[in-house]
């Protein structure tokens, strides 16, 4: 916090929040700046290019944060502006939710298949017959067990905690064309 808050006087940030600092001016010249703490770890960066201009964070981290940034761009000069003008940024989507879509709710069909509406806004369906073998999930063969499917943290689970990896579900899904 206090390196933080060091950086952002150093940029002349107008805000502050727990990681991330909007705005910011440097000799006369406006720059468009966000404060990401990483774990222990803080970067301020430029945006829209993502250009890094004072601290660090991983390398692998800088890549997402590089790749959220061009998928944002446009969102965070709003944001940027709606900050400068004294007003409450909005939220912007997290690149885990863009990229690792999640399963809002689940309705099993006959033959072992999860129609699937992902986060992301696509549709398709799993077909769960090709698990039915494999240990745990043996149980599944039982349809009145298998139809008792909920959603748990954005995958599906069973009453004796069988699940599915969600990002299992999304690769291996029979998607729905447009």
């Amino acid at each position: 916090p206090d390196k933080r808050r060091e950086l952002c006087r150093q940029y002349r940030c107008s805000t502050e929040s727990l990681s991330i600092c909007t705005s910011g001016t440097t000799s006369n010249t406006i720059l468009h700046i966000i404060h990401v703490a990483y774990q222990a770890d803080e970067v301020i960066v430029a945006i829209p290019d993502g250009e890094v201009l004072d601290g660090h964070i991983p390398q692998s981290k800088m890549k997402l944060l590089q790749a959220w940034i061009e998928l944002h761009k446009d969102e965070l000069l709003a944001d940027w502006e709606l900050t400068l003008s004294g007003q409450q940024p909005y939220k912007i989507e997290p690149l885990w939710r863009a990229m690792n879509p999640r399963i809002p709710e689940v309705v099993p069909t006959e033959n072992y298949k999860l129609p699937t509406l992902f986060t992301n806004g696509e549709k398709g369906y799993f077909d769960c017959s090709g698990l039915l073998d494999f240990g745990i999930f043996q149980e599944l063969r039982d349809m009145n067990y298998f139809w008792r499917v909920t959603v748990s943290n954005g995958t599906v689970v069973w009453p004796h905690k069988q699940d599915i990896c969600p990002d299992t579900i999304y690769i291996d899904s029979v998607k729905e064309r447009s």
